[in-house]
């Protein structure tokens, strides 16, 4: 029980297959205000990242390359903090997606 505390401080959620192996880890990259941004370990590509607000019902996902929204829908409001969170995190965010998906690493081109 000692690891997974550990696991779940480090990645915020660790979810287990029923055989205990690791399933999914949901990765908290950051926080401005309400809305809080993951990047989760089992995703698909294109590579992105997703945002939550649950006191505004945001649930949406965008791209990493470009900040495009990709799923869901966010007000111009959000838009505006998330491109932001974005312009200034957007090395870390890829680092994170790299860390958790050593599969599919993407490189920013400078």
């Amino acid at each position: 029980m000692q690891i997974e505390r550990l696991l779940n401080k480090i990645f915020n959620s660790v979810q287990y297959s029923p055989d205990g192996s690791i399933h999914s880890i949901k990765k908290k990259v950051g926080q401005v205000n309400h809305i809080r941004f993951y990047i989760h370990s089992n995703d698909h590509l294109p590579p992105h990242f997703h945002v939550y607000d649950k006191s505004k019902n945001l649930d949406a996902s965008f791209r990493i390359d470009n900040c495009d929204l990709y799923k869901g829908e966010a007000s111009k409001k959000h838009i505006k903090v998330i491109e932001y969170f974005y312009s200034v995190s957007k090395s870390m965010i890829v680092d994170e997606w790299n860390t958790l998906h050593p599969d599919k690493k993407i490189v920013l081109k400078e």
